[in-house]
């Protein structure tokens, strides 16, 4: 990204994008929903989405359990999948170096 604004949506995204590759917003619109197209497709298969230099998507299984609610009483919560994103290890460093932008008082 090139740091002027934090993304907020698909549109700022689509323009970021658009800006950086020098290719028409259209273009890079149809291109972000082809991505979660095929991301979705993966994940409903069990697969993993793995995007080069972000991270990887992949579903997990979590087991049937048995809570407790407010007032004490017992209930079961059912077994479920859910998403599980695992950040590459560059990205992980990008943001554990301390930020150098800010000015040190004297």
């Amino acid at each position: 990204m090139t740091g002027r604004n934090p993304l907020h949506g698909k549109r700022e995204l689509i323009a970021e994008v658009a800006e950086i590759a020098q290719i028409p917003r259209p273009d890079v619109a149809k291109v972000l929903d082809a991505l979660a197209d095929s991301i979705e497709l993966t994940l409903q298969s069990n697969g993993r989405a793995k995007l080069p230099r972000i991270g990887i998507l992949d579903t997990v299984q979590k087991p049937a359990r048995s809570g407790t609610g407010p007032d004490g009483t017992p209930f079961a919560v059912p077994a479920r999948r859910y998403v599980r994103f695992r950040a590459v290890d560059s990205l992980r460093d990008i943001l554990r170096e301390p930020d150098t932008t800010k000015e040190v008082a004297p």
